[in-house]
């Protein structure tokens, strides 16, 4: 099991020095991210969050990809015996547990059975969602309006028609995640990004 935050930071930047990109400081955002919200949320575990954050997309350790980072992930944090940690670099790319290949698809051969079979094995908990919602809100240069991430994302990536069910999903997400907070989630940030220039 990683133990502390310390060692998940430097599991990132190992992963960092394979893999070079904005990726790391996208992941230390949403690192940021997630702790704020779990600390609104009675109950919550916020260190292990933050945790969470920092590796989600560790799976970029294995090189550049889209989609598949998620399973890449899942691998190497089991590898480290991490169960707990390795479920959110599946989870935090699927809201509503929805398979919707609105971007590169590049699972391996057997890895989409995996995922589908694993996501259909667990029931989302709040800090699943709380990473998602963190993930999406999250550029490299710090956390971005959901809705304007969507679109940067959507110019910066090779997007499809299915993107349009992908928003619904992230936009569910966030209606849950403001009523678990009793508030707008954006009411916890006074540093929102508002557009997309420049942005990692």
């Amino acid at each position: 099991m990683i133990p502390d935050r310390e060692t998940a930071l430097s599991l990132l930047n190992a992963a960092h020095e394979k893999t070079p990109g904005p990726w790391r400081d996208h992941s230390i955002v949403t690192s940021q991210v997630a702790y704020r919200i779990s600390s609104a949320i009675p109950d919550m575990d916020p260190d292990r969050c933050q945790m969470a954050g920092l590796l989600h997309d560790i799976g970029r350790i294995r090189g550049i990809s889209g989609v598949r980072h998620t399973i890449d992930g899942y691998d190497y944090l089991m590898e480290q015996g991490d169960s707990d940690l390795a479920r959110y670099c599946i989870t935090h790319a699927f809201p509503g547990k929805r398979m919707i290949p609105h971007t590169r698809w590049d699972f391996l051969p057997g890895q989409l059975d995996f995922v589908c079979g694993y996501l259909n094995g667990i029931e989302y908990d709040l800090t699943d969602k709380i990473l998602q919602i963190a993930d999406f809100l999250s550029t490299a240069h710090g956390p971005m309006v959901l809705e304007v991430r969507l679109m940067e994302s959507a110019l910066r990536n090779s997007v499809n028609r299915k993107f349009l069910d992908f928003w619904r999903e992230c936009l569910q997400l966030k209606t849950e995640i403001d009523q678990a907070l009793g508030m707008s989630v954006y009411d916890l940030f006074d540093d929102l990004l508002i557009d997309w220039p420049n942005q990692g």
